[in-house]
């Protein structure tokens, strides 16, 4: 039921942030070679810092894909939080660096729009589907639920009265 009203884009992105927090669980082994680190704020990490804020990112990623896929409320806010620190990454990345574009411009600029895009637009689909999730009370069970049910449907004018 929850992955009619949850869609496809947002499926598509929660599997990304699965895969994502799985990359930043791996973190710690650096199995991409020396270069490879967690950028927290700008900054690569290495050794303890490196060993401790990649998985408690990854933990987090997780976590807000499992809230994605659940349709769960604290996702949104995740998903907002998330999203801001990744323009914040990002620009503290470009400002810190000394090649902010060492993979090339144009690959950068990619990376750049790919990264906020899909943080960004998971934040924002996701609100819209919480906005439009009272139609999933459609499915309501027990008495206290379904008196809600009905009062949400008068209140929007979508439901019959009850006489």
């Amino acid at each position: 039921m929850a992955a009619g009203l949850r869609g496809p884009l947002l499926t598509t992105f929660a599997i990304l942030f699965a895969l994502l927090a799985v990359s930043n669980l791996l973190k710690p082994f650096q199995l991409g070679g020396e270069t490879t680190g967690f950028v927290f704020l700008g900054q690569r990490m290495s050794g303890l810092w490196n060993a401790v804020l990649g998985p408690l990112f990854g933990i987090y990623l997780a976590v807000y894909a499992w809230g994605i896929i659940r349709m769960r409320r604290f996702a949104m806010r995740m998903g907002l939080i998330y999203a801001l620190y990744v323009v914040l990454n990002l620009v503290l990345w470009n400002v810190r660096s000394d090649d902010p574009f060492e993979i090339g411009v144009v690959l950068g600029v990619v990376y750049f729009v790919v990264a906020i895009g899909v943080s960004a637009g998971a934040a924002v689909i996701s609100r819209g589907v919480r906005t439009s999730s009272r139609e999933f009370a459609a499915a309501c069970v027990g008495d206290r639920a379904r008196r809600s049910c009905i009062s949400t449907r008068r209140a929007r004018g979508t439901g019959r009265r009850s006489r």
